[in-house]
């Protein structure tokens, strides 16, 4: 019984994490994701468009290395990256 359950919650599990990637592939804003040294580890495809660097360009690279819209102040992304670096969105 336990196997059949653990066996249902990873499926159920997995069905759960498609829904959240198509989410994020279709959201029309750029979202990243980054270890803990803001390196890129996945782009959605809003990202790619609105930069112009391909998931495998950016892949490896911090976001500031490929974007600063100039619409912010330098404050606005040391604030950033403070917020994210502690765990925060």
């Amino acid at each position: 019984m336990r196997v059949i359950r653990h066996a249902l919650l990873r499926v159920e599990m997995e069905e759960h994490n498609k829904l959240l990637v198509a989410a994020l592939e279709a959201a029309v804003n750029g979202i990243v994701i980054t270890d803990k040294d803001a390196n890129i580890k996945w782009a959605n495809p809003a990202f790619t468009r609105l930069t112009g660097y391909s998931l495998e360009e950016a892949m490896g690279n911090k976001p500031s290395e490929l974007i600063k819209s100039g619409e912010q102040n330098e404050l606005f992304y040391q604030d950033m990256w403070r917020n994210l670096l502690n765990g925060k969105h």
